[in-house]
């Protein structure tokens, strides 16, 4: 019996402050949301938003090596 009691108590919403207690009435409660949510962020500017990096140059798909050439090594020393 005694955990149905401890139930009864929990499910009950209500603004709560940061140490858990509750304010005494709803025009406390909106007190507290005004000074914590009353104003919005500062605004950011759209050329904030990006970030710009110089691009880097291409992978060479041939690592380096010249593929007119290449059949010449390889079938040279057959």
């Amino acid at each position: 019996m005694g955990k149905k009691k401890a139930m009864q108590g929990a499910g009950k919403g209500g603004a709560r402050r940061k140490g858990g207690e509750q304010p005494a009435d709803a025009a406390a409660a909106a007190a507290i949301r005004a000074a914590r949510f009353g104003r919005l962020p500062s605004r950011v500017e759209p050329s904030q938003m990006v970030e710009e990096t110089p691009a880097q140059a291409p992978h060479d798909p041939d690592f380096g090596r010249n593929p007119e050439n290449d059949w010449m090594i390889r079938y040279s020393a057959g």
